[in-house]
């Protein structure tokens, strides 16, 4: 089966490295139609998975209403080239730009939401909630599946759940190796994945500051400017965008993993990140 993996990055997040490489290992052409937000080349990529990356960089790797706008114009082209079986849309946004060719250039469609646009706009303003739920609304009806992260996000899908399915944001197994590393030397705390105020850089930062010998090892991609200058702190061990393996490998010789999501909308209050399993 032919299948178009659609979200607007460069593919480098965990999920969409293990969702990518499953559907490989099941013997499934994948093509990854995606977003390069930045100067530099992707990193992480599944192996296998044909890469199509429209090359547009904005500050921070923030979305800009003119690059979405190009980036609809760049899936449709490449949903009409490939010609899918299958479009896995990530969040509403993707099933919006790939809905009106659902029967033209591609026979199903599934929508697999990360992070809901309907959560986290939960806190907006009302007319902004009410547009963002109607569009999120047709999103799980025009889509043939719908996949989510739990079972409160399943839960809460209502009438549409009879056609969900719960896939849990589950690392991949390291093996037992990981497993006999220990700890050494001064306390070490581990951050990881999407850094960005919101999630409680300024936090982690004093509370290291007020202890003494603690250091923060810290892998991702900066996506603000506190973040930019967090990874230059003189506690923080910055070791850039590492692989899914090297994170969980640096993972294991800290003495704790931070997890932190600014409760400020619906998807940060119910989170379920990889690095919590």
């Amino acid at each position: 089966m032919k299948i178009v993996f659609l979200l607007g990055t460069d593919g480098a997040d965990v999920r969409s490295i293990k969702t990518c490489r499953s559907l490989v290992r099941l013997g499934h052409e994948v093509h990854f139609v995606g977003w390069n937000r930045r100067h530099e080349p992707p990193i992480c990529r599944a192996e296998g998975v044909n890469l199509h990356l429209m090359q547009l960089p904005v500050p921070h790797g923030r979305s800009t209403l003119g690059g979405q706008l190009k980036f609809a114009r760049y899936a449709a082209r490449q949903l009409r080239a490939i010609r899918p079986d299958v479009v896995c849309a990530i969040n509403e946004d993707n099933v919006l730009r790939s809905a009106p060719f659902k029967g033209i250039f591609f026979k199903r469609l599934v929508c697999d939401f990360y992070d809901s646009h309907a959560d986290r706009f939960s806190n907006a303003r009302l007319p902004v909630r009410w547009l963002v739920g109607a569009a999120s609304g047709f999103c799980k009806t025009i889509s043939d599946r719908l996949t989510v992260t739990d079972t409160y996000r399943w839960a809460r899908l209502g009438k549409y759940r009879s056609k969900a399915a719960i896939v849990q944001n589950v690392p991949e197994d390291p093996g037992a190796a990981l497993s006999q590393n220990y700890p050494q030397g001064p306390t070490k705390l581990f951050v990881t994945g999407a850094m960005s105020t919101r999630r409680g850089l300024p936090q982690i930062l004093q509370a290291v500051e007020q202890t003494p010998d603690a250091t923060i090892v810290a892998a991702g991609m900066p996506s603000d400017e506190f973040a930019e200058n967090f990874v230059k702190h003189q506690r923080v061990d910055y070791r850039g965008v590492v692989t899914p393996g090297e994170s969980l490998e640096l993972a294991s010789h800290c003495d704790a993993v931070f997890a932190f999501y600014e409760p400020s909308c619906e998807n940060h209050l119910f989170a379920s990140p990889n690095k919590l399993f």
